[in-house]
């Protein structure tokens, strides 16, 4: 990331984090796939490209270093016990 990037970033971050001192609320609505109704068929169909990498990256992991095998694989588990999929 560039110096001037970090700098946007940081400055936006401040004024966010300001604003909510000050008062401001937050709306954490659904996102837009609930109001769709998505189905979990047409999500794959889209995103499979998606899939595929991640199952090869996680196949390089366990072939190269398969103790790393447990640290990659808590991320997707948590995210999915805090709420991720309901379908």
């Amino acid at each position: 990331m560039s110096r001037i990037q970090t700098l946007y970033l940081g400055f936006r971050s401040t004024l966010f984090i300001g604003s909510l001192f000050l008062g401001g609320t937050v709306i954490w609505s659904g996102q837009l796939r609930d109001a769709q109704n998505l189905r979990w068929r047409g999500a794959a169909a889209v995103f499979w490209p998606e899939t595929l990498s991640g199952v090869a990256l996680l196949s390089v992991i366990i072939a190269a270093a398969p103790g790393e095998f447990s640290l990659a694989v808590p991320i997707g588990v948590t995210s999915r016990a805090v709420g991720g999929a309901r379908r």
